[in-house]
Order: structure tokens, then sequence, then C-alpha cells
């Protein structure tokens, strides 16, 4: 079999799945609905790409941060590693949608997610852009269907928990939450030591070549991450991260730099010390950022990260640097996924009354990742990889169980029309 053949072969399974879904549907309205779905998603996404085009920010991104991780890329083939300036710093998740939603719910609700996660607005968007988001997106995917697979006693998950979260905490280091989720999910509900450790134990092994790397580059000053000191300060002084209304000038003030300034291969990164240093800097000035606000202050800060974590509020109210027509088109996109939030919610109590470990295990992975990003930036594209991939999972199940509840009464009272009249 060729490369080519080999590497486009989850996506004609994919495929396969979604038209087995089709055929297995004893309800064609199901049917319908999701072929429609799919295919608006299909058809915004091949858009999506084709308006971006080779140009490093996509036409409807509101960040710059493609062009560090192409400037990082500069750095890496020409053999001077993950440094700046020489200083050290899809569709395939549609697919394991439609799997862990037929796991949960059935084959009709697997493929109603799948297409919703083909045209969630987030989903898509990230689908274009040239950053980390889409393989995380995959990765946590998986990770959730082998811990839910996990907590149903379906299949040992350990493994593959263990993989998904070590690369994926290789590549956004807000994914190290992963194995620990992954280890808590096996000792509760399972009891399971044996699995806890395997997942700690084969993450570790993937992340440790890194952690010495760090280690030997920082000599011990940084073992994982240089970027969590920066993260704490944007956590207070722009919680959102959406650099709106002055506040990165509010960053340069506390510290005297921001990412632009040390992100970069040229002389101008050589003004400023090594990233150990400005890391340390930026924990100190984070500290006393939080000391000086009260606690109401503290609330309304926390208040503002989860809305706009869970809410997509930054994509409302912090766009005031963007054309009306992109802050329209993000708007539109916010309404799509409340909708999709609120399918969410009714597909979790479904399942709370079908499976009450598995929900309390979803809903213990959701709180817990909202509680670990408490202290530092939260916004929409930050959730994206870690929420609305199950977002559309649920959304499923929520859409089924609305749509087969509303076909039983219509069948009820076609039967019986006295029943009509019967107070509810």
């Amino acid at each position: 079999m060729t490369a080519q053949n080999n590497s486009s072969l989850p996506q004609r399974q994919g495929v396969k799945r979604f038209l087995l879904g089709f055929q297995q549907s004893e309800n064609p309205f199901f049917t319908r609905v999701a072929l429609v779905i799919a295919l608006l998603g299909l058809a915004v996404r091949t858009a999506v790409v084709v308006l971006a085009g080779d140009r490093p920010v996509g036409q409807f991104s509101g960040v710059g941060d493609q062009v560090r991780y192409l400037t990082l890329a500069d750095s890496i083939f020409q053999g001077n590693g993950f440094t700046y300036a020489g200083q050290s710093t899809g569709i395939a998740v549609a697919y394991v949608c439609l799997l862990l939603a037929e796991k949960l719910f059935g084959i009709e609700a697997g493929v109603i997610a799948g297409a919703i996660a083909l045209t969630l607005p987030s989903l898509v968007f990230i689908s274009a852009e040239l950053q980390t988001e889409q393989l995380a997106a995959f990765l946590i995917i998986l990770f959730l269907f082998s811990l839910l697979g996990e907590i149903q006693r379906k299949k040992n998950g350990a493994v593959v928990m263990g993989i998904t979260s070590g690369i994926a905490s290789l590549i956004r280091f807000n994914c190290a939450i992963l194995p620990i989720i992954g280890a808590i999910g096996c000792l509760w509900p399972r009891r399971n030591l044996k699995n806890a450790l395997a997942v700690s134990f084969v993450a570790g092994l993937i992340v440790a070549p890194w952690i010495v790397r760090n280690a030997t580059v920082f000599h011990g000053a940084v073992l994982y991450s240089s970027h969590g000191g920066i993260n704490l300060l944007e956590g207070v002084l722009m919680p959102e991260g959406r650099a709106q209304k002055g506040e990165s000038e509010r960053v340069r003030a506390a510290v005297g730099w921001l990412h632009t300034d040390i992100e970069l291969n040229d002389a101008h990164r050589l003004r400023f010390p090594s990233e150990d240093k400005l890391d340390k800097q930026a924990r100190a000035a984070a500290i006393e950022a939080w000391t000086n606000l009260d606690w109401k202050s503290r609330l309304q800060v926390l208040t503002r990260k989860v809305a706009s974590f869970w809410l997509s509020t930054d994509q409302f109210f912090e766009t005031s640097s963007f054309s009306p027509a992109q802050r329209a088109l993000r708007a539109s996109g916010v309404v799509a996924y409340w909708i999709a939030l609120a399918l969410a919610l009714v597909g979790w109590l479904d399942l709370l009354s079908s499976s009450k470990a598995t929900a309390s295990v979803i809903a213990f992975y959701a709180f817990f990742v909202t509680a670990a990003h408490l202290p530092f930036v939260m916004n929409t594209r930050l959730r994206i990889p870690f929420i609305d991939p199950l977002l559309a999972v649920l959304a499923g199940g929520g859409f089924c169980f609305l749509i087969c509840k509303y076909q039983h009464r219509r069948e009820t009272y076609g039967q019986n029309p006295a029943l009509i009249s019967t107070p509810t």
C-alpha cells in the first residue's frame, strides 16, 4: 500500500462509517439531517481552506501566532532547535466524535455528532489555522474515547490515554493536565491503580526527553515550560488574551516585554535575557498584580474568564479591532456554538439517567479543565481543543433525544387524539 493510500485510510473509514450509520438508522429524519449538516460542514471547511491559501495568517484569523510558529520552524530547519535568535524557547476529529457518540448514545446519535463536528464553527475555524489546536483536538478526543471506554469497562484504555496525553503535552503546555485526568479516571470510579500508573508512566516517558532538554538548556531553572509566568501575568492584566483596549500595553508596563519581543529571529531578541529569567520575572509580576486586586476585582476577573471560556463572550465583546463583517461572522459562530452547548447539556442529562458513572466523569473532566485554566488566560481558542469535540458528541445525543421524544409524542397523540387536551 502506498503512503498516499495509508494517509487517506482514516478518511475512507470515516466516510464508510457515516454511510453505515445512515443505512442502519431506522429513522430517515436523522439520515437526512445528518447528511445535510455534514455536507454543509464539508463545504464550509473546503471554502475556509481555499480562502486561507498559503498565507501564514488566515483571512478569518484574529491572531498572529502563526508567524511565530513559522519562525520556530525556521530555527529547527536551520539546525538551531527550539530557539528564537539562538535563544531557547480535521476531519479525523469528526470521525472519532462519531465513534464516541455511537458508543454512548447509538449509531443515529453518532452520525449526527459527526456531522455537528464537521460544521461547528470553532472546529471549522481551526482547520485552516497554522497552529496546534487541530492536532490537539484530535489527540484529546482520542484521549476521551479511551477514558470513557475505560469507565464503561469496555476496554483497557490506559496505554492510549498515556500516548495521546503525552503527545498533546508536547504540543500544548496546558495539555499537561490530561495525564492527571486519565490517572484519576482510572482510580475513580474504577479503582484501578495499575492503569493509573500506566497512564502516568507512558505519558511521562513521552515527555521525559523534553524535560531533560529543558533542564539541560536552562540549567534546571525550567523543566516543562517557560510560558507559565507570562501567561499568569496575562491572566490578570488581559484575562481573555484578546489584546484589546490597551491590554498589551499594561503587560509591557509590568515587565517591559511581550511575546512579540522575544519570539523572533533577529537582533531585537538579544536585548532581553534568557527565557528562564523572563519567566521568573513574569511570575513575580503576576503575584504582585493579583495581590493588588481586591476580592471583588478578583471575582470579576474570574467571572470574565469563565464566561469567555464557556460562552465565547470574548468573540462578542472583545472584537473591536475587527471589521464589522468579521464581528458579525464571529457573533453568528457564537450563536451556533450556544445551540450546540444547549444540545450537549440535554445529551449529558440523558446520559446521566442511563450511565451515571460516565456522565460523572464527563462532568469532572469539564470542571477540572476549567479549574486548571483559572489562573491563566481563558478564551474561546483555548477551550476549543478540550471541549468542543466533546460538545459535538453530547450534542448528537441531545439532538436525537429531543427528536425521538417529539416524534414519540406526535405518534402517541396521533393514535389517541383525546390526549391532546389532557393536561401534562
